[in-house]
């Protein structure tokens, strides 16, 4: 449980961070957010169906698992498609694209890990 505990703060830490920096280099600032488009609904209940699948197989999983992992990066590329789609102009969808790839790169390192130490 460490582990997923770790994973999120982490994640949490780098979206800040890459939003702050892509913020500034790009100078999007205000251009709308999620809640102002048609698209929310759809937005929000899509990130609650897979928040609820992570929330689940968090407590079904014992040990780590790189399923956790995939199931992240699905989470933040599905939140760049509806950021790419509905709000362009802004530009986050870039930090959550590179949140996909951070989470790619830690997923791929820990089922390395995962396949020498517990197999």
């Amino acid at each position: 449980m460490k582990y997923y505990l770790f994973t999120f703060i982490v994640l949490g830490v780098f979206q800040i961070i890459l939003d702050m920096k892509i913020r500034k280099k790009l100078d999007y600032g205000y251009g709308g957010y999620m809640s102002e488009t048609n698209g929310f609904r759809s937005y929000v209940l899509t990130l609650c169906m897979f928040v609820a699948v992570l929330i689940i197989s968090l407590f079904s999983l014992s040990q780590f698992h790189p399923l956790i992992g995939i199931l992240l990066m699905v989470l933040f590329g599905i939140r760049a498609a509806f950021e790419w789609k509905y709000i362009r102009d802004t530009n986050r969808h870039v930090v959550s694209l590179w949140l996909v790839a951070i989470s790619f790169v830690v997923t791929v390192l820990y089922f390395i890990l995962w396949k020498v130490y517990f197999q």
